[in-house]
This record gives structure tokens, C-alpha cells and sequence, in this order.
């Protein structure tokens, strides 16, 4: 009797031949794999998910079970990702099963900062991902990508097997246990960053350990959002591919209240910020509305204006090409949000501190 595994690998082998592969031929490819055959009912259910513009194998009766997910990392979060074309550099994939360390060697087709995606030729390599052991292995255990080109290595867990033209190679996807450093995947010129200094202050020292932690969660919310618009802007102008927006990382962490951090960003985020922080207080009651509305639409226009603007200083490429509409959509409904909670004072205070001489001076409450 075919049981999930079975039927996710049946719709792999229907994905891998363009959707045109029979019941038969999807079973005789099974059982050569050591999975079991599926029943037409299966079969019939691969034509719903095709008919319906699924990627990924959807049970038939999937149950909507609610548990408490990673804020950070929920697919919602996971999805806003776009993959960047990583013109096929090579790639480690290790993994440890029934006692030995295997490494195996592709190349890298394209990433993001939550998945990867790597094409696999070699024979050997090739049997033995299409076993079903190996599979459930890899979707279960965490196996290591190895990005050559920088030596960096990025935790992740396999997520689908296509099979390639001709049966000639296989596409495997994964997906990373955290968010990764894209500019350390692709061969590509990052743009320049600078940092700021921040202090959070919660209200009052009972409520310290919540408010910080809401605060920097929040902090990770609008800056991965200006983060994401301007690698969507670069989509759009940068023909060549010979940008990419960093990663932001910490300069330093004082783990105190009140808290103190300098966190490094590409320039365009920190140019916005930055732009924020100056225009001064935001309203403090939504009263029901939408976070766009409260911000203002003109005043937003104006922030997606200057990042837009950023992204053509720090690149030099003066396009006249605009921003998409998912650009604008970012700002609306990942920026606006998270701006309005992080500079909420009724959950503390978040204030920019200015260096001097390379030290951080107090500052302007915000």
C-alpha cells in the first residue's frame, strides 16, 4: 500500500516529465526505486495539483493543524523570498547516514535566503538520491550545503527531487533550517553597508524581557522588508546580475536593559531608516486601519522614491526602469506594519544613536 513518501516521490517523477508521464510509467519508475506503486485515485489527484498550479506535493486529505510555528521562519516568511539565478557554481552536499559521511558534488541552479536549488549529474550520486531510504534520510535529517566559491556552509533539509531531462541529472531542492546570507551563494558584487547604532528602553523593568524581544523582532521585520524591495529593485534594473543586497549582520550586542546593538546594513536600508527616523513621530493608534492608511500613501511613496534612488547610487545604474508592483506591495504590507510597531512607545523606545570619533553618543529618543 503506498503511503505518503510514495505518493510525494509519484509526483516528482509526473513533475520531472513535464506532466506527461502515465500511471504505469510513473509505478514503473517507483517500484525501480524502491518505493510502492500508487492507485489511480493518486494518479487522478496529480492531475487536480497540476490542473491547480501546484509546485509541491499536497496530500489529498491534508489536515489544517494549527501549532505554534517560528515566527521567523514560517512558510509565510519562507515564501517572500525570490530566488536569484546563481549561474551553476559549485556546490558540496554532505550528509551522514547509516554511519557514513557522504559528500556529494553538483552545482548551484539558483538560491535565496530561505532555499537553494542544486542539479546533480554524476550516476552514482544520482542512484543513490532517487533511493527511498536516502529521501527520507534528507527530508528528515539536516544534511550541509557547501557553497565553494566562499567556503560557507548553510544547515538545510531536502524538500523535493525532480528528475531532469532525459533522466540525465536531478534537480534537488532545499530549504534552510534559518535565513541564510545570500551574497555568500552567488557570484556577485554586494552593495556597500554602514551601520547603526541602536538603543531599546522598555517602559518600565518588569516588562523588559517581552518589549525588547518585540522590538528586535520588529527591527528584523522592516529592515528584511527594505532588504527584499531592494533586491526586487535590483531584479528589475541590474540586467547583468553583478549586484546583490548583503545580509544584515551584528557589529556588536551589550545584552543589558536598556538594550544597545550596532547592526551593519546594505546603504539603501540604512538610507531609509534612517529618512524615517528624521521625518519624526509616527501616529501611535491605527484605530482599526490599515497600517498604509495611517502612515499616509504620499508618505510612503516617498520612502519607496528614495530606496528606489539608493539602489541606483549604489549600484551606479541610473535605469529608467521603475519599481514592480511586489516592490510597493513589500512596503505596504511588510514595512508599513513593522514600522508602525517598532516606533510604537506604548512597547518602549527605540532610539538611533550617532557615532562620534567611532563611539556611540547618547542620542534623540524616537
Amino acid at each position: 500500500m503506498a503511503r505518503f513518501e510514495d505518493a510525494r516521490a509519484g509526483w516528482e517523477i509526473f513533475k520531472g516529465s513535464e506532466y506527461a508521464a502515465t500511471l504505469d510509467e510513473i509505478n514503473d519508475q517507483l517500484t525501480r526505486r524502491d518505493f510502492s506503486p500508487v492507485a489511480p485515485r493518486t494518479y487522478s489527484h496529480y492531475l487536480k495539483l497540476k490542473k491547480k498550479g501546484y509546485l509541491q506535493y499536497i496530500p489529498i486529505n491534508q489536515l489544517d493543524i494549527k501549532t505554534l510555528k517560528d515566527p521567523f521562519w514560517d512558510s509565510a516568511v519562507r515564501n517572500r523570498y525570490t530566488p536569484l539565478p546563481t549561474e551553476y557554481l559549485p556546490v558540496e552536499i554532505s550528509f551522514r547516514m547509516r554511519d557514513r559521511d557522504i559528500v556529494l558534488h553538483g552545482v548551484s541552479i539558483e538560491t535565496s535566503a530561505s532555499s537553494a536549488t542544486c542539479r546533480v549529474s554524476n550516476p552514482e550520486a544520482m542512484a543513490l538520491l532517487q533511493r527511498k531510504a536516502t529521501q527520507q534520510h534528507l527530508r528528515r535529517e539536516r544534511t550541509h550545503l557547501k557553497f565553494s566559491h566562499t567556503g560557507t556552509v548553510f544547515p538545510a533539509f531536502l524538500e523535493g527531487i525532480t528528475i531532469g531531462l532525459n533522466e540525465q541529472f536531478l534537480v534537488l531542492k532545499f530549504g534552510f533550517v534559518s535565513l541564510a546570507a545570500v551574497d555568500l551563494m552567488v557570484d556577485r558584487e554586494p552593495l556597500s553597508v554602514d551601520d547603526m547604532i541602536l538603543r531599546v528602553t522598555p517602559t518600565t523593568e518588569n516588562t523588559a524581557f517581552s518589549e525588547i524581544a518585540r522590538k528586535l523582532y520588529w527591527l528584523f521585520q522592516a529592515s528584511e522588508a527594505v532588504r527584499l524591495a531592494c533586491e526586487d529593485m535590483l531584479t528589475q534594473m541590474d540586467e547583468d546580475r553583478r549586484y546583490v543586497v548583503p545580509s544584515t549582520k551584528i557589529e556588536s550586542l551589550q545584552m543589558r536593559s536598556p538594550l544597545q546593538l550596532a547592526i551593519v546594513f546594505a546603504v539603501p536600508v540604512v538610507a531609509l531608516l534612517y529618512m524615517i527616523v528624521d521625518e519624526g513621530m509616527l501616529p501611535s493608534t491605527r484605530r482599526n486601519k490599515k497600517a498604509v492608511e495611517v502612515i499616509g500613501s504620499n508618505r510612503l511613496q516617498g520612502w519607496l522614491d528614495a530606496t528606489h534612488q539608493a539602489v541606483k547610487d549604489a549600484t551606479g545604474i541610473q535605469s529608467d526602469q521603475g519599481f514592480s508592483d511586489r516592490t510597493k506591495e513589500i512596503f505596504e504590507e511588510q514595512l508599513a506594519p513593522a514600522i508602525l510597531e517598532l516606533f510604537d512607545d506604548a512597547s518602549g523606545t527605540i532610539e538611533v544613536l550617532p557615532r562620534q570619533n567611532g563611539t556611540a553618543e547618547d542620542g534623540d529618543e524616537r
